[in-house]
């Protein structure tokens, strides 16, 4: 397990919620009030419907000068998105986690989402459901692996859930 001092840590953390709720304000403001979706075969009339359904999804759209392309199968989600052209950063919702990370520096975090301690990762992960919900009209219904879904080797991952666990002096100390 790697290391984040305090301060490293919780600006990671702030920068993480940030993204994902300016993203789902900016998606919320976009969004579409047309139908159902019909692709390859597919039939869906929500992202939540899609799910239940287990359809797989690729979702590719623009916002100002950020892209995103999430994936979507059965409850697992991923996200990959470039926000003004410069930094990337992804995120995996699966197995009651969320895990969240930058592709440039590859350090990221791991967000128990099963605890009543994660009512705050809940809220930001049906905060990304509804942002989707709000581009379902770029879904198209994809196949692609189940291992589109397994978190990277390659990023090292400080697991939240091991929080309680770091021995980190307060500021100051």
């Amino acid at each position: 397990m790697i290391k984040l001092k305090k301060k490293n840590l919780l600006i990671l953390i702030v920068l993480i919620l940030i993204v994902v709720i300016a993203a789902f304000f900016m998606f919320k403001g976009k969004s579409s009030k047309s139908g159902g979706s019909s692709q390859g075969g597919g039939v869906f009339s929500s992202i939540k419907d899609a799910m239940t359904k287990s359809l797989s999804l690729k979702c590719e759209y623009k916002v100002g000068e950020n892209t995103t392309i999430a994936y979507i199968k059965g409850t697992s989600v991923r996200i990959e998105g470039n926000w003004d052209g410069k930094n990337s950063s992804a995120a995996i919702i699966k197995d009651n986690k969320l895990w969240t990370w930058d592709t440039a520096k590859k350090e990221g975090i791991i967000f128990p989402m099963d605890t009543t301690k994660a009512e705050d990762i809940n809220t930001a992960s049906k905060g990304i459901i509804d942002g989707l919900e709000a581009q379902k009209q770029f879904c198209k219904v994809s196949i692609f692996s189940d291992t589109m879904f397994d978190p990277p080797v390659d990023i090292k991952f400080q697991d939240l859930g091991d929080f309680q666990n770091l021995n980190i002096p307060t500021p100051g100390n």
